[in-house]
């Protein structure tokens, strides 16, 4: 619905707020303003010719500026934004704002629009960083950890798998989302007795299928002494995954890299020591 108004300034219903004003009529001027749903609008003439149109046929476009409203304000456009009498308040930190918009012909319209804080995408990398799915390492070996190891034979150690893929996560403020990607790139296996092994990749799984001089890794160890001495009579071995992080952005150009993050997981490993027998 429009109405003819005598003013150059709109006043939103409730709050008492007037959201533009254009620039003094001289005495044939004319103004009005309108409100159609939750949009709203005026403008005023001066009762001069427009501007000529710009050789290359297009229109400039209109000279805006936004003025924060006041808490008062704020909290009514916010009640009525809740009421349906507005246009929904997004989610995320913000403010409403007067928005004024004038053209070359000296046409003035405003309105009140929400604006999201602007938080730097670097801020909504880490944000996202903190939602990444960094799964626990599952640490395989052979022989198996239920199985236990021996001393002086090689023990093949491996990450599942399935779990050596990138992961991601999203944050978002106003138009600007980035998503974060940690990148599993090496893995360090503390072997519960102050030595560890650093293996590039999840390591190679072992096939007991296959015959074992058929297969290799450069992902193993081999323990030299028993962990009778141990607590439990076990070894504690953790196995450290580290990743590499970059994230990118959509409605900003943006993007970059993070410092890498880890994950660990343990396990408990028996080593037992078989003794020769001398006849």
């Amino acid at each position: 619905m429009h109405r003819s108004l005598t003013s150059a300034a709109v006043v939103v219903a409730g709050i008492g707020l007037a959201l533009c004003a254009a620039p003094p009529a001289a005495a044939d001027a004319s103004g009005f303003g309108f409100t159609d749903g939750p949009n709203v609008g005026a403008g005023a003439s001066d009762g001069q010719p427009a501007a000529a149109p710009r050789r290359n046929g297009g229109a400039s476009r209109p000279r805006c500026e936004y003025v924060r409203l006041d808490p008062e304000h704020s909290e009514a456009t916010d009640r009525m934004a809740k009421d349906g009498l507005w246009s929904p308040r997004p989610e995320g930190p913000g403010a409403w704002f007067r928005k004024i918009c004038t053209n070359d012909s000296g046409f003035s319209s405003g309105t009140v629009v929400w604006i999201p804080d602007r938080v730097p995408p670097e801020q909504l990398a880490k944000q996202a960083l903190e939602r990444v799915p960094l799964p626990q390492p599952v640490i395989r070996m052979n022989p198996a950890t239920d199985t236990g190891a021996v001393t002086n034979v090689e023990t093949w150690l491996w990450i599942d798998p399935d779990q050596w893929q990138p992961v991601s996560a999203t944050a978002s403020a106003g138009n600007v989302t980035v998503t974060t990607t940690a990148t599993p790139e090496r893995v360090v296996f503390d072997m519960g007795n102050g030595d560890s092994v650093t293996c590039r990749g999840p390591g190679t799984a072992y096939d007991p299928g296959r015959p074992a001089a058929g297969q290799t890794t450069r992902c193993a160890y081999t323990y030299r002494r028993s962990s009778a001495h141990r607590g439990e009579g076990r070894y504690v071995v953790t196995a450290t995954v580290l990743y590499r992080v970059a994230w990118s952005a959509s409605g900003i150009a943006a993007g970059g890299v993070l410092p890498p993050v880890s994950h660990s997981g343990s396990v408990l490993l028996r080593v037992a020591e078989i003794q020769a027998l001398n006849q």
